[in-house]
């Protein structure tokens, strides 16, 4: 039994030698790449640079939208060489409103990678243009849509006060009433006065002030005409 046991310790002690064996082996370039920038070209494009460490052979490059990439398998593989720069030409921002995150790793010439990463992020603009647009968009549509409304809101006043004005006349004349011309005169004034102030609705408005006033005297003559009647 404690022979058992022994050789089961002794197994278990070698797996674990051997998995740290093979993890200082994975990551044994030492140090990632230097002054790593990455530069927004367009939507489609961004420019990578970096500098090589002393003692690394080359360098891997992955990138992954919205996450940053922590092991050399995750992402997607950009560049892979001992180049110190490279061009990204492979995005597709508009396809998606994550930023882009890169990571890049040492390795030596054993295919051994640094224990640790340079990592860059390029903001994704796409979004932010979408937003300005949209913003523009509605601006556009809402001070169009007021001047639209404030056109109609002129053009039914001028339908309303058609209407009033000659609803007043008419049971003026049938009533020979000059309460009623004295209220059509001022309903017109009132409305001259609100279209004259408006360019599009001023000469309206003057023929409209002219109807009032000229409707003044019918009311003083039905007023004339009412006491000389009275008289008799």
């Amino acid at each position: 039994m404690k022979r058992c046991a022994c050789r089961i310790l002794a197994a278990l002690g070698i797996t674990i030698l051997l998995v740290m064996s093979w993890t200082a082996g994975l990551y044994a370039a030492g140090n990632p790449p230097t002054d790593f920038t990455a530069t927004y070209v367009n939507d489609q494009e961004v420019a990578l640079s970096w500098s090589l460490n002393q003692g690394a052979e080359s360098v891997e490059i992955r990138f992954a939208y919205g996450r940053q990439p922590t092991q050399p398998a995750e992402g997607f593989l950009v560049y892979s060489g001992n180049g110190t720069s490279f061009s990204d030409t492979g995005l597709d921002m508009n396809r998606t409103i994550a930023d882009v995150f890169y990571s890049a790793w040492s390795k030596d010439a054993e295919g051994n990678y640094s224990t640790s990463y340079a990592a860059v992020i390029v903001e994704n603009t796409a979004m932010t243009e979408l937003a300005t647009a949209l913003s523009g968009s509605i601006d556009s549509f809402t001070k169009s849509f007021s001047a639209s409304f404030t056109t109609f809101i002129s053009f039914a006043s001028v339908v309303i006060a058609i209407i009033i004005v000659s609803a007043l006349v008419a049971l003026a004349y049938t009533k020979k009433n000059p309460i009623l011309y004295t209220l059509a005169s001022l309903v017109l004034l009132l409305f001259s006065f609100q279209w004259m102030a408006n360019d599009n609705w001023f000469y309206i408005g003057l023929v409209t002030f002219a109807l009032g006033v000229a409707t003044i005297p019918v009311a003083i003559y039905e007023v004339a005409l009412q006491r000389k009647k009275a008289k008799e």
